[in-house]
Parts: C-alpha cells; sequence; structure tokens
C-alpha cells in the first residue's frame, strides 16, 4: 500500500509542471467602458482566507504486548535505575546501557508487530535481521563491557549479576522455546546476585 501511494505521489508531481506550463488558450472579455471601449481590465484579485489547521493524524494504538513491555520497564526497570542512580559510579552507569537494551528492545517488538520476520535462510535478508537486531547487541555488549573493564572493582559482583541478567534481551533470537534462555539468563544472575547478598549480609545485617 504504502509503495503504491509513493508512485501516486511521483506522478502527481510529474504532472505539475506540465499542468503549470500549459498555455492558455481562451481569450480575455473586454470590458466595454465610454472612455476606454477596448481596455482590458483584469478582475481584482480576492482575498485570501487562511488555510484551516491540519487535524492531527490519528495514531495507531498499542499492541497489547508492546503495552505489557511499557509497563514492566516503567514498574521493574525503571525502579532498578533508580536505585543504581543512587549508588552511583559502575553501578549507574551500567543501569542506564541496561534501559537502552530494554528500550531498544521495545522498538524491536514493536517493528515485530508490523511487519513480517525476515527469512534469515534468504541471503537477501540476512543484513535485514541483523540490522534490527544491532541496537539491542550493542546494549548487551556495553553493559558486558562495563563488567569486564572493571574486575578490580568492589562492585564487580554487582556487575556481574547485572551482566548475566540483561541477556534474558536474547530471547528475540531463539526460535525454539525462548522462555528457557530467559531462565537460565535469570538463574545466571542470581547466582551473582546471592554472591551479593552473602558478601554483604555481615557488614550490613541482610538475610537471605
Amino acid at each position: 500500500m504504502a509503495q503504491n501511494n509513493m508512485y501516486n505521489l511521483v506522478t502527481l508531481i510529474k504532472r505539475a509542471p506540465a499542468r503549470r506550463s500549459r498555455p492558455v488558450t481562451s481569450r480575455p472579455r473586454r470590458l466595454n467602458s465610454p472612455t476606454a471601449p477596448h481596455l482590458y481590465r483584469p478582475p481584482r484579485p480576492l482575498p485570501r482566507s487562511p488555510l484551516p489547521p491540519r487535524p492531527p493524524s490519528p495514531q495507531d494504538p498499542l499492541p497489547e504486548s508492546v503495552e505489557e513491555f511499557d509497563n514492566f520497564i516503567s514498574q521493574s526497570v525503571d525502579k532498578y535505575v533508580q536505585a543504581s542512580d543512587k549508588l552511583g559510579g559502575l553501578i549507574a552507569e551500567q543501569a542506564a546501557k541496561v534501559l537502552d537494551g530494554f528500550k531498544q528492545q521495545r522498538r524491536f517488538l514493536l517493528i515485530s508487530t508490523k511487519a513480517k520476520k525476515p527469512d534469515i535462510s534468504v541471503s537477501a535478508d540476512i543484513p535485514v535481521y541483523q540490522e534490527l537486531l544491532k541496537p539491542i547487541n550493542e546494549a548487551l555488549i556495553a553493559v558486558g563491557n562495563i563488567k569486564e573493564s572493571n574486575r578490580g572493582s568492589a562492585v564487580f559482583t554487582q556487575l556481574s549479576a547485572v551482566a548475566e541478567g540483561i541477556m534474558v534481551l536474547a530471547w528475540v533470537t531463539v526460535d525454539n522455546k525462548p522462555f528457557r534462555h530467559v531462565e537460565e539468563s535469570l538463574g545466571s544472575a542470581q547466582f551473582f546476585g546471592n554472591r551479593v547478598l552473602s558478601e554483604h549480609k555481615d557488614k550490613y545485617g541482610w538475610r537471605h
């Protein structure tokens, strides 16, 4: 449909110069006047009324799956980011990359509701699929790089927990039972999360 509209637009643009350059074949009427019987007086142009404002284009309602993902970001991811910002430093820096990863996945999910999935068995579709996944992959790499670049940090265990957990976003690349990939990623994150609790329970009096 969009391609047909594009062709129609091109056709209209091509016709416009032809219409403007078309010669006028009809002769103007002469106004009879006792002082100038053959004088042609063009009519005065009427004042142009302002054009009414264009109505706003209606937006398509969000698919239910995208709305639920938005709720998850606002209710869970945003709270994690706010708590990380209070701690500051590497934890806040990594949390910002996590939030970007979820935003990029939200974009991917919205596109997937409006377009057919590229066929990766067709060589021509592979670059398209890779381009769609690229922003998500870049976010995953950024989160992991913060961990790898700070192995000597006092918060390395926390960075490791987040780096393992963010891998849940890769579920979109799994065709067969993607929930298993999510479970494995969360299990790895929980392993490091338990180590964080263990390392700090004596210092802060935390309990499992």
